[in-house]
């Protein structure tokens, strides 16, 4: 699991609405993953809420908590998902567009 160095997060989520979470809030509301091809796959099928740009050397994406995002996650560490490789790399190049297009606020 990514470890946090801030105490309280504020994040942009559903249309760019602040709320403040502490560590312990934003961890069990949401799933974080700084696996730029994990969260590919995902956003293949969950959106990414927000991207956490705070550390300059590694952005962390974070997905809203659920039954079918953590079954996905498994899936996917168990190599048991089949996409179509021009759909996942379409997917890739609009999360790599969306992570180095937005301004960290």
């Amino acid at each position: 699991m990514y470890q946090l160095t801030l105490i309280t997060m504020k994040l942009l989520v559903n249309n760019k609405r602040c709320i403040k979470m502490t560590m312990k809030q934003t961890i069990n509301t949401f799933f974080l993953t700084s696996d730029l091809a994990l969260a590919t796959a995902l956003n293949m099928s969950f959106p990414v809420e927000d991207i956490d740009r705070s550390n300059p050397r590694k952005a962390v994406f974070l997905f809203r908590r659920s039954v079918e995002l953590e079954a996905m996650v498994d899936k996917y560490f168990n190599n048991e998902i089949k996409v179509s490789p021009q759909s996942y790399f379409n997917q890739l190049r609009d999360l790599k567009n969306r992570l180095y297009s937005e301004r960290m606020y």
